[in-house]
């Protein structure tokens, strides 16, 4: 398997041609460092040079270093965002159960009022119905008293009274 395309067969003839796939590939093409850039082979980064300039070698430690102290910033940034979503997060969840607690006791006692209404509408209604009881029953015994004659005032009317003048 051939890596290298020889500048005879390659795509790009020219210049111009060249510029254009880097603008074309621009995102997948790292930055490299300034030897690599002036030795091309091929038009993919496998084809460049790899060879490091003793003067770069400074600027490789230096962004080595920053990178290490970049990760750490970075690891703390991280460790800080997750303690700080953690805080958010129970705020909200005691902020939910806050807002469940009080719709738990609304929801109590507006059920409550809904029994003590109802248990005083029926105890109004019971009290009606007997007094509607008592006085149908009341009714009713005066019509009974008046169809039906009393045993004493029965023997007076029905029997005649004998006269003493004879």
């Amino acid at each position: 398997m051939e890596f290298f395309v020889p500048v005879e067969k390659s795509i790009c003839r020219n210049e111009e041609d060249l510029y254009d796939l880097q603008v074309f590939v621009g995102a997948e093409l790292p930055l490299r460092p300034s030897i690599a850039d002036q030795l091309r082979v091929g038009f993919f980064s496998a084809d460049h040079a790899t060879q490091t300039d003793s003067s770069e070698i400074l600027e490789i430690k230096e962004v080595t270093n920053l990178m290490h102290v970049l990760g750490k910033s970075f690891n703390c940034l991280k460790r800080d965002f997750l303690i700080y979503k953690n805080s958010i997060k129970g705020d909200y969840e005691e902020k939910i159960q806050e807002q469940v607690s009080n719709l738990y006791t609304h929801i109590n006692e507006t059920a409550q009022n809904l029994e003590a209404g109802h248990r005083k509408k029926m105890a109004i209604i019971r009290q009606s119905f007997r007094q509607q009881l008592a006085d149908a029953i009341a009714v009713i015994k005066k019509q009974y008293e008046l169809k039906t004659p009393t045993p004493s005032i029965a023997s007076t009317s029905s029997e005649p009274v004998p006269s003493t003048s004879g």
